[in-house]
């Protein structure tokens, strides 16, 4: 079978004072007998230097000559072997989908429950103010602030006067 393509233009965007077109919308559209594939695209156009034709005067035929010249021949065969692959999926398909089952509603289950989340313990840390000293350990006696140091003895004695431990 052989496949026709047609190039047609969608829109065309232009300059209001002088008629240049600048941006062609166009289309391709790829048939053969039984199958059909298309593709939309926009090309942007340089001002001509010289010999612009005036907008009115613009046909189908100048427009998509101006796109293909643009796009070049190999471009073009790429954009027209794209819609040949695409027709040829159609005819001979590699992939499908469905399901390989009939007459099922669905599966039905039991609601889901989640495990319960054990919390996680995070030790607090207290924030340590080195500016203030550290407790006195029982190898050093704790010092005496305000007082000269020899006449206040320090007691490192531990129990209560009714003797149970602090």
């Amino acid at each position: 079978m052989t496949t026709t393509y047609t190039w047609n233009v969608a829109n065309l965007e232009r300059e209001t004072s002088d008629g240049y077109v600048f941006i062609v919308h166009y289309t391709v559209d790829a048939k053969d007998d039984t199958y059909s594939a298309g593709a939309y695209g926009s090309i942007g156009l340089e001002r001509p230097a010289e010999g612009m034709i005036p907008f009115a005067d613009l046909t189908p035929e100048i427009v998509t000559r101006w796109v293909r010249e643009k796009f070049g021949p190999e471009r073009v065969f790429e954009i027209e072997a794209a819609l040949q692959k695409q027709i040829d999926e159609q005819r001979t398909p590699t992939t499908s989908q469905g399901i390989p089952w009939s007459n099922v509603t669905g599966v039905q289950y039991e609601p889901t429950v989640l495990p319960e989340e054990e919390e996680e313990v995070v030790p607090v840390t207290p924030d340590v103010d080195e500016s203030v000293p550290e407790a006195p350990t029982e190898e050093e006696p704790a010092p005496v602030v305000g007082v000269d140091a020899e006449l206040a003895p320090v007691d490192n004695d531990t129990t209560e006067p009714d003797g149970g431990d602090v």
